[in-house]
């Protein structure tokens, strides 16, 4: 991950709002960059940790359905590039087949 600084954590449950309610809606990947870059200035961040800059949600889809998402924050802006989020894309459908 080029998004240094990063923390990963996997949820599974109904999420009620924010850039991974956003992500589990919509069935995709949600970046948390809003203009300038920073996921904090964003009025539908919903703070996870007080330094959080930049954030990626990626649905867990199982049969159509969003069971979880791999949430990551981290604290450099603009953290995550596409080669992050092709990775993750990747990694969503394993995980809907074990959890």
């Amino acid at each position: 991950m080029s998004g240094l600084g990063g923390l990963l954590y996997i949820k599974v449950h109904p999420y009620t709002g924010g850039v991974t309610a956003r992500a589990m809606r919509f069935h995709a990947t949600a970046p948390g960059h809003p203009a300038g870059g920073d996921v904090s200035k964003d009025p539908r961040y919903l703070e996870s940790f007080p330094d959080t800059r930049s954030e990626i949600v990626v649905p867990i889809l199982r049969g159509g359905t969003a069971i979880g998402g791999i949430d990551i924050d981290s604290k450099v802006l603009d953290a995550f590039r596409p080669e992050d989020r092709a990775f993750l894309e990747r990694v969503a459908p394993q995980l809907a087949d074990i959890l």
